[in-house]
């Protein structure tokens, strides 16, 4: 699920693409806009809105964001590295290793001071052992 205002910062993904990519955009409602602009603290209306919906939902929050995530556990929210996500759809045979390690390389060339080599290369050992776990079954 990703709340539209987000959807709304990201520029290379459009609502037709998160709808072939299996993703579904949701409006939040009034209450919840508020809720998260009511916030406060360090983190953005948009981080108050995600943490919120997944809380209250009972869904994973997956970010990047170094105080969202502080926040999300403090709250019981579990969440994810955006590498995870792909990391745990190769495991569940929806992404083929390469694509992941493809897709997780370029992120890396576009963005090498938060996705740095050696995260990089945690990644590419982690998604070659699911790989080759793979191949055993």
């Amino acid at each position: 699920l990703i709340p539209l205002p987000l959807l709304e910062e990201v520029h290379q993904l459009t609502e037709e693409d998160c709808s072939r990519l299996g993703m579904s955009v949701i409006e939040p409602t009034l209450e919840e806009l508020t809720e998260a602009a009511s916030g406060g603290g360090k983190l953005s209306f948009q981080d108050h809105l995600c943490l919120n919906l997944a809380r209250k939902g009972g869904l994973t929050c997956v970010t990047n964001d170094i105080r969202l995530r502080r926040e999300c556990a403090a709250s019981g929210v579990r969440v994810l590295w955006g590498l995870e996500v792909m990391s745990e759809l190769v495991a569940e045979f929806a992404l083929p290793a390469e694509v992941a390690l493809t897709t997780a390389t370029a992120i890396h060339e576009v963005n090498p001071r938060h996705i740095t080599v050696e995260i990089l290369q945690r990644f590419e050992i982690r998604v070659r052992s699911l790989g080759h776990e793979r191949e055993k079954e």
